[in-house]
């Protein structure tokens, strides 16, 4: 009752974050990674609370969770999830959000009236400034551990 707001976006994440789904976009877009006791919804459940700043570690929120099978357990399964799998969970859950907001009729303005604005942000991860040795030579090359996002202020 004191936050409305919070609780109705918590609700809406739960629905669309439901491991049901999770672990369905994990069965249908993995390519070489089977499923295991260690779900799809598990790692992300360990990784929630990291990336929201409300554990410290993958570690701290596996301790929290006592789950039966052991870290490294967890890790090698982390480590294995594919890009496919990934890339469906984000595009899946952005069309379910963009399905949400586009039912309530929200429009936002132009951010400077009168043109269509793009926010882009990027991040250079640490320690991926050095290149791929067979790389060195080649300008061309790209950089690791690089990532760039592009925001439509309209949509």
């Amino acid at each position: 009752q004191r936050a409305p707001a919070a609780m109705m976006f918590r609700s809406i994440l739960e629905r669309i974050l439901s491991d049901e789904a999770l672990d369905e976009i994990f069965r249908e877009h993995s390519q070489v990674q089977i499923e295991s006791p260690i779900l799809f919804s598990h790692l992300v459940n360990m990784l929630a609370p990291v990336i929201s700043g409300a554990s410290k570690s993958v570690n701290a929120s596996h301790q929290a969770a006592e789950h039966d099978y052991s870290r490294q357990a967890l890790y090698d399964k982390l480590k294995g999830v594919e890009t496919t799998v990934s890339a469906a969970m984000l595009k899946l859950t952005t069309q379910k959000l963009m399905a949400i907001r586009h039912s309530t009729g929200m429009k936002f303005p132009d951010v400077i009236k009168g043109f269509h604005t793009f926010v882009i942000d990027g991040k250079t991860y640490n320690a991926t400034e050095h290149r791929i040795l067979e790389t060195q030579t080649d300008a061309r090359a790209p950089l690791p551990g690089r990532a760039v996002a592009l925001l439509d202020t309209r949509h």
